[in-house]
């Protein structure tokens, strides 16, 4: 009777290894918010007598900031129309945030804004709106697009004297955004494998579990 039995070889393992990584990193990208245009129709709220400082015309005010989560970087800016009664819409172009992101973007932002009739001391403000939040997914941000691009417009009702004597001021702001740099991580990371390796395989059998032939060195920028 004849027996037939494995023949097995002496094998050599070549380094030349195959990794599949996920990609899933963003590289280094700048985004930027600015409020494009501000509207109101308050009307005359400035006595023209003293004691309040800005008598005269009303001086409507917009205040604004951006808080990126969960980083909690917060740039804000304000525009105001000195003596200006029923300003309507004003391009204003004003950039007040500008953060630059490596391989890690935030998962949203919180644009928080109020228009207000400014007065300053010792009177207090008219027409206040109090704060709006607005919350900003990151989905809702391309990457990267280059141009200014409308967020929205977004707007609130306060007490006040407005040009259409209806007994309430609205106020609006038109928030835009721009992102620049890359849209994905394309720098490749650096892998150090090790030389081929002879490997002897186990008795009876075809294989062996081989050790020590992983990268021995590695790095990355964004650590995927």
């Amino acid at each position: 009777m004849k027996k037939f039995l494995p023949l097995c070889l002496k094998t050599t393992l070549s380094s030349g290894l195959m990794l599949l990584l996920s990609v899933s990193a963003w590289s280094q990208v700048t985004v930027s918010f600015r409020v494009r245009t501000v509207s109101s129709d308050v009307s005359d709220m400035d006595p023209l007598v003293l004691p309040d400082p800005n008598g005269g015309n009303s001086d409507p005010t917009w205040s604004f900031q951006i808080t990126d989560n969960p980083f909690l970087n917060t740039n804000s800016g304000t525009y105001s129309a000195a003596e200006t009664n029923c300003p309507g819409s004003i391009t204003s172009n004003l950039q007040f945030f500008s953060q630059v992101y490596n391989c890690d973007l935030p998962t949203d932002f919180d644009f928080v804004w109020s228009g207000y009739e400014l007065d300053g001391t010792p009177l207090t403000s008219d027409a206040m709106t109090g704060n709006q939040t607005v919350n900003i997914p990151i989905g809702s941000i391309v990457y990267p697009n280059g141009t200014w691009t409308t967020l929205g417009t977004y707007s609130a009702v306060a007490v006040g004297v407005d040009c259409g004597a209806a007994g309430f001021v609205t106020w609006s702001v038109e928030l835009q955004y721009r992102t620049s740099g890359s849209s994905l991580d394309i720098v490749d990371p650096t892998i150090t494998c090790p030389g081929n390796l002879s490997q002897v395989v186990d008795p009876g059998n075809c294989n062996a579990v081989v050790n020590g032939i992983a990268p021995t060195a590695t790095s990355d920028n964004c650590a995927v």
